[in-house]
């Protein structure tokens, strides 16, 4: 027999941000739960809303099967002597609730032992969920919870009911000091009913009793809805808007603000129109949840939405509301952005002394002097407009002495960029200055200046550098730096940025740029960028989609010229379909692998060039000759970057590879003989390694 199985935990409002890990976290334990109990179902479903996380288990088994198992007990010596049972044997079956009788030899191990099978009963699915729920919404984990009883049981926020059903029947269990129920509760102010009653585990019923009583509880709904609500009305002043140019982030943030959507229009004075845009948007969006509105240009115009958790009657009076809220919001940060075009730019270098960048790391004065002495060494590396370069690093951090960014902290870069230009910075530097924060979160674009790509690369590389040799190391999911979104965001700078030059040029200035760091030179190096591959394997296997053997072999910890190694893994993917790229790739590992045990092996041998001589089989010539062809033009693909054709000729080598080692013995006795084939494969193996480590 089947069932299905509702639970939804009501409680205070939760916020945004904490409702869809925890209902993903409801589910996925439910999950196990029910597989571990051997317990079927058909689907699970689950929806959200503020005061609510709701789970759906349809056709649930209603008990476990029954299932035979098999007990061992004492070794067959000790259960009889001289053909009779003793106490051990005795007491065995006692335990098990068998006679003797039933009990028969078992084989473990070449040893025979005393067992007995037995029917377990399965248990009934009532039971088990009455067990095992309150220690799963125990275990539920938010960033924040809060107590609300006298007891130690916690939550995001406090549970007010629970509904908990298995069929027609009560899932009884208490968490906290709620006692589960088949009651459910509607909005505060539109419910019709109140508490609303269920007869049985019917999600669509459960659904459609909510929407009665002022509740959409499937949050995709209500997001579409919201989503179709707002085109409409941005449609009536931009005719070309679509759902694309919503902000998801946002629109996933109010969709877990209200449980019944309705959408008003606001409107502001024009004069605020005066403030930078972005000042505008990020009131609104960021600490208003309000969606701008657009004319046909896509400049703003002195209009609002809001989404409102109500019925359209109480529009004005909610609209007017938020309205003189806004005009608060708007006031002051005029305010601020006059105050703040009173003093340069330039000028508020020396206000970054009073900030700290890091406990143990110093100001972001000391920072700022850090990214000019590294600013200075780019050049070498790289083609760069160094005037703009060390300019933009100068004044890429003092929009942090603002009192526009004090206020508003998303600004940081943004506004740096907006005064830049107000004080007679040119577009470059201006452009650099908002775009080294980039990129903020791991779809983010790149910058897409140079000037503001090397400004990025420094500035994260000396946080990255800074925070891992004072301890700050990311372990589980603790990052409180973010250090694996810095990591990410360097290496996507110089692959998708195309900079071809090694980061590890710049390791020995930044690291002594410290005063002091708790590691050492070395091990803080193998660290760092061990850390950056170990974030680039990530980006590159999980959103580009190469393998992750391949990405190892292309890209080794101290050669970090991250462009230069993704143009290898390429080609190096592009070859490894071809079918006789696993040949290949068995010849280059066999000589890396001869290379690394001759050195082993035979200490005092010393690698040099292999003399013609001594080559005496025929098959050792042919390879030395062939590949002595070959090199030249190995090493013009190479310097042009060329990697798909330099390993297209590598395997033009892999059958004169393959006789050589059909026909001769590497480890002949002749030591001469020996030493010097151990050069010709080294040769080979050094040029190999050029697109990738093979073994």
């Amino acid at each position: 027999m089947r069932e299905n199985f509702l639970l939804e935990i009501g409680t205070e409002e939760i916020p945004a941000s904490y409702i869809l890990p925890a209902l993903s976290q409801l589910e996925e334990e439910l999950k196990n739960l029910l597989e571990k109990e051997r317990l079927s179902y058909t689907s699970v479903e689950s929806v959200a809303t503020p005061r609510r996380l709701t789970v759906y288990v349809a056709d649930l088994a209603s008990r476990q099967e029954d299932r035979e198992e098999l007990f061992t007990g004492p070794p067959m010596g000790a259960a009889f002597k001289n053909g009779e049972p003793t106490r051990a044997a005795y007491g065995f079956a006692r335990s098990k609730g068998a006679s003797l009788k039933e009990c028969f030899a078992v084989e473990r191990n070449k040893k025979e032992f005393l067992g007995v099978k037995k029917l377990i009963p399965g248990k009934t699915t009532e039971n088990i969920l009455e067990e095992n729920l309150p220690e799963i919404l125990a275990h539920l984990n938010f960033p924040k919870t809060m107590r609300w009883t006298e007891g130690s049981v916690r939550f995001a926020r406090p549970v007010r009911w629970l509904l908990a059903l298995f069929g027609e029947d009560i899932v009884r269990f208490c968490f906290g000091n709620v006692e589960s129920s088949r009651y459910s509760h509607g909005h505060r102010f539109l419910k019709k009913e109140d508490p609303l009653s269920l007869s049985e585990a019917d999600i669509a019923y459960y659904k459609h009793i909510l929407e009665k009583n002022g509740v959409i509880a499937d949050h995709l709904r209500r997001k579409q809805i919201i989503a179709e609500a707002i085109t409409t009305s941005q449609k009536k002043y931009h005719p070309h808007f679509s759902g694309e140019n919503i902000s998801d982030e946002l629109l996933h943030e109010v969709t877990f603000l209200c449980e019944y959507p309705n959408i008003g229009t606001g409107n502001f004075s024009r004069s605020y129109l005066d403030l930078p845009a972005p000042v505008l948007i990020t009131t609104m969006t960021h600490h208003q949840k309000y969606f701008p509105v657009y004319d046909t240009q896509w400049n703003l115009k002195p209009l609002f939405l809001v989404v409102y958790n109500n019925i359209s009657q109480y529009e004005s009076t909610i609209c007017k509301g938020n309205e003189k809220v806004l005009k608060a919001r708007l006031e002051d940060a005029l305010f601020f952005y006059q105050e703040d075009l009173k003093t340069p730019l330039i000028d508020r270098t020396p206000n970054l002394e009073g900030i700290l960048f890091q406990k143990g790391l110093g100001s972001y004065f000391d920072k700022v002097k850090r990214l000019q002495s590294l600013a200075k060494k780019l050049p070498d590396l790289i083609d760069c407009n160094e005037q703009s370069l060390i300019r933009a690093v100068l004044l890429c951090k003092n929009d942090l002495t603002t009192s526009m960014v004090y206020e508003y902290p998303e600004l940081q870069g943004i506004m740096g960029s907006i005064y830049a230009l107000e004080s007679g910075e040119n577009s470059e530097v201006s452009e650099a200055i908002k775009e080294h924060y980039q990129p903020r979160q791991q779809n983010d674009p790149i910058p897409s200046t140079q000037t503001g790509k090397y400004v990025s690369i420094i500035d994260k590389f000396d946080s990255l550098v800074g925070l891992l040799g004072n301890g700050n190391i990311p372990s589980g999911s603790r990052d409180p730096f973010g250090l694996r979104r810095t990591a990410m965001g360097l290496g996507r700078i110089m692959i998708e940025g195309e900079l071809d030059f090694n980061l590890i040029d710049l390791y020995s200035a930044t690291y002594h740029l410290y005063s002091s760091l708790k590691e050492e030179y070395k091990p803080l190096k193998k660290q760092t960028f061990s850390f950056i591959k170990q974030r680039l394997i990530y980006y590159l296997s999980k959103d580009k989609g190469f393998r992750d053997d391949l990405i190892d072999a292309c890209f080794p910890v101290f050669e970090a010229n991250y462009y230069h190694n993704y143009l290898k893994l390429e080609a190096l993917t592009e070859i490894s379909r071809q079918p006789e790229f696993d040949d290949l790739t068995t010849s280059f590992k066999r000589i890396g692998n001869i290379i690394s045990q001759a050195a082993t092996k035979y200490p005092d041998w010393e690698e040099d060039s292999p003399e013609a001589e001594l080559l005496k089989d025929p098959a050792e010539r042919e390879l030395y000759y062939r590949f002595d062809q070959l090199s030249q033009e190995f090493e013009m693909l190479s310097k042009e970057r060329r990697y798909r054709l330099l390993l297209q000729k590598f395997s033009e080598l892999r059958k004169v590879i393959d006789r050589f080692f059909d026909e001769v013995l590497v480890m002949d006795p002749d030591e001469n003989l020996r030493y010097n084939r151990f050069n010709l494969l080294s040769q080979l193996n050094k040029t190999f390694l050029i697109v990738a480590d093979f073994t």
